[in-house]
């Protein structure tokens, strides 16, 4: 049985997390192993196939001191878990965005990935957004020494479709399988939102926190005008999603502030996809929120903040969504209105071609007879 070791991050994270099990469902007869803290045991206690190794336990301090003291190297343990793989495989949705003008600790780290791994595969990612020519250069000579790339959207596919190891195809979240009709659909709409405040970095997202939190706050006045019930959802709480949800709330006035629901993800994956299929329309901003809204077949309206979820609605011909330098002048009830769902045709096909994010996986590590006896599995019910 080969072991793999899984790179992603992991800060409870509804997208992130959903990547991982979709991996490891997909690869039943695989021993796969990831490095988080210890709640991940109970988030992934369902996945038998999957070991939870944290730098939290006795046993990574021990071997953390030993590698200090032989090797004067840090984070011993994690380097360890890693040459001991068969392999390893990067899911990271925006891992490649250049956050900083000095990227170079950020480019050494992955070069040391690579360099520590037998072999390096690397799913369900987006390029940039980037501003500095020599990171893109520095990546496209990284990635040429990777066992395989597949991007999540063609524009970043574009940009090193010279390599013979790049590919592209739809979200990883495509592969989740959805069964419509274990819950029933309610009169209700959901908002995924993002904390905006404190993205005051290279790309100052905290320039639309005022009307983004003010848009918001009058779509949700304008669903509870017409008997809808509100549903905010917080995909991960450590990035702010709930402070973000506050503020919102602040600006709703206080008689029906008190009918408004919230969730947050905690690693109840269940939970969350129950509040996806109890709702008519979904309010995306959190790239994840707008495929989940799709695949439960629902009205959604994306929120535009970042390159990714403008080439995701561009690669799909997706018309109605609204960008941040927009939002001041926005219609609420004219965009609550307009809302639609994806063409179940066009689900269907971009159901069956996110099987091809696993390409070079699937040779590495061979499709399961189960998953091979259910290739038609992910159809739309």
């Amino acid at each position: 049985m080969k072991k793999v070791f899984i790179y992603a991050y992991l800060a409870q994270n509804l997208g992130d997390d959903l990547m991982v099990r979709i991996l490891c469902e997909r690869y039943p007869h695989i021993k796969f192993k990831i490095y988080a803290t210890k709640e991940y045991r109970k988030i992934f206690r369902d996945i038998p196939n999957l070991k939870i190794c944290s730098w939290e336990d006795r046993k990574a301090k021990i071997w953390d001191s030993f590698w200090k003291r032989v090797r004067n190297t840090e984070n011993g343990y994690w380097k360890m878990l890693i040459k001991l793989s068969d392999g390893v495989v990067h899911v990271g949705g925006s891992s490649f965005t250049q956050h900083y003008d000095n990227f170079e600790e950020l480019v050494q780290a992955d070069e040391k990935l690579r360099n520590l791994s037998k072999k390096l595969y690397v799913l369900g990612v987006n390029f940039g957004p980037y501003s500095d020519e020599n990171y893109y250069k520095r990546y496209s000579r990284l990635f040429a020494k990777y066992d395989g790339v597949t991007f999540r959207d063609q524009f970043s596919y574009n940009l090193f479709s010279c390599l013979k190891n790049v590919r592209w195809a739809p979200d990883i979240a495509f592969n989740y399988p959805v069964k419509r009709g274990k819950y029933k659909e309610k009169k209700q709409i959901l908002f995924s939102v993002i904390e905006l405040e404190r993205r005051n970095g290279k790309y100052a997202l905290n320039q639309w926190c005022e009307a983004y939190e003010r848009f918001i706050a009058k779509m949700a006045e304008v669903a509870m005008e017409q008997g809808y019930q509100v549903m905010f959802v917080g995909f991960c709480e450590m990035q702010g999603d709930m402070d973000a949800i506050e503020n919102i709330k602040g600006r709703i006035c206080e008689k029906k502030r008190k009918d408004i629901q919230v969730y947050c993800y905690t690693g109840d994956l269940e939970a969350c996809m129950r509040l996806f299929e109890e709702s008519e329309k979904i309010v995306g901003t959190r790239f994840h929120s707008i495929i989940l809204g799709w695949l439960f077949q629902k009205k959604v309206l994306p929120i535009v903040y970042d390159d990714k979820t403008r080439n995701l609605l561009e690669d799909n011909k997706y018309r109605t969504f609204l960008e941040f330098e927009n939002l001041a002048l926005a219609d609420p009830r004219e965009m609550f209105n307009k809302m639609e769902s994806l063409p179940q045709t066009e689900l269907q096909i971009l159901v069956q071609e996110a099987e091809r994010q696993f390409w070079a996986v699937d040779k590495f590590l061979g499709k399961s007879r189960e998953k091979e006896g259910a290739a038609d599995g992910n159809t739309i019910n």
